[in-house]
């Protein structure tokens, strides 16, 4: 069976399991009466397996014994300490420059009364004085977090359900078919179009009527690329998906902690979470430059000749 089938089973599997969450949450919040946060939630949880079980389930259908997922679940320290210390702290510093270049855009929109943990006990049924912040405690607070977010392990455990399936199995076969650059984009931008199901229900953007969620679709198309470009670089380079977990685990954590010190009507595409267009700004940035490290040592290299992948590995 060709690379190209394979992939197409792949995100057959991906988006499939996506649209039976997306069922499953409408009738949950529709029909059972839940609560919509609550169940975005549990949905999140799930959703970040889909690629994991979406790989194993075409490497039996299509009988593919090239890929062995358990080589991309090995550590593989040695000679690698840079690059996890580059996924421990560098999404952090990212996201933290992300939130400043926010507020320096939109100044007005910074409120250090924390008023989103406010709504948040109201909406709960709860009062609570919240004292406010000064920006030097802010600053502080943000040195803090990038140094905690690595730590922060269940965040690791379930980013690896994600990078197991689309930066360890389908993205050499996409390298292979397309080439690195192409590959590589190509990996991010499917990526972020497979989180239609959350994005459906206000996910990341707070997206309700039809155009606002075409556009949420798009702008996690685009967020995904570029964080998609630093994962599948660590990838790459460790021949391992542990340092892309845990740079996706990091980035999830503190990812919307922006969101404490800004106003409650901000628009949602533009920031200050990593997940809005000057949010990760930084990380497009990065990601370019990744991009073209990545081209200049490997070129536009796909599999050669009667190969039937192009191994991570490989690249070495």
């Amino acid at each position: 069976m060709s690379e190209k089938k394979r992939i197409a089973i792949y995100l057959g599997w991906v988006y499939g399991l996506g649209l039976m969450l997306t069922a499953a949450i409408w009738a949950a919040t529709s029909r059972a009466h839940l609560d919509l946060q609550g169940v975005l939630v549990v949905a999140g949880i799930v959703f970040m397996w889909f690629p994991a079980c979406a790989a194993i389930a075409t490497k039996r259908m299509t009988h593919d014994s090239e890929v062995k997922l358990i080589e991309y679940a090995k550590p593989r320290f040695k000679g690698n300490t840079k690059y996890y210390l580059f996924a421990c702290f560098v999404p952090g510093v990212l996201i933290m420059a992300g939130v400043i270049a926010y507020f320096l855009v939109f100044p007005r929109n910074l409120d250090l009364s924390m008023p989103f943990i406010t709504q948040s006990l109201a909406t709960a049924g709860k009062v609570a004085a919240i004292p406010t912040v000064t920006i030097p405690m802010a600053l502080l607070a943000c040195v803090a977090l990038v140094i905690v977010a690595p730590f922060v392990l269940i965040n690791h455990v379930f980013a690896f359900g994600e990078e197991i399936g689309w930066r360890g199995y389908i993205l050499p076969k996409m390298v292979t078919e397309w080439g690195l650059v192409k590959g590589i984009v190509a990996n991010g931008v499917l990526w972020g179009f497979g989180h239609f199901p959350l994005l459906l229900f206000g996910f990341n953007y707070n997206a309700h009527s039809p155009a606002t969620r075409i556009g949420a679709l798009l702008m996690m198309g685009a967020f995904a690329c570029s964080l998609g470009i630093f994962l599948s670089y660590l990838t790459v380079k460790t021949k391992s998906v542990l340092p892309a977990s845990i740079a996706h685990g990091a980035g999830n954590a503190i990812g919307k902690v922006g969101l404490l010190v800004c106003v409650t009507n901000a628009n949602a595409f533009f920031g200050p979470s990593f997940c809005g267009l000057i949010g990760f700004s930084g990380l497009s940035i990065v990601g370019v430059y990744l991009l073209a490290r990545l081209y200049r040592e490997y070129g536009p290299r796909k599999s050669p000749a009667g190969s039937s992948r192009l191994r991570c590995e490989e690249l070495d």
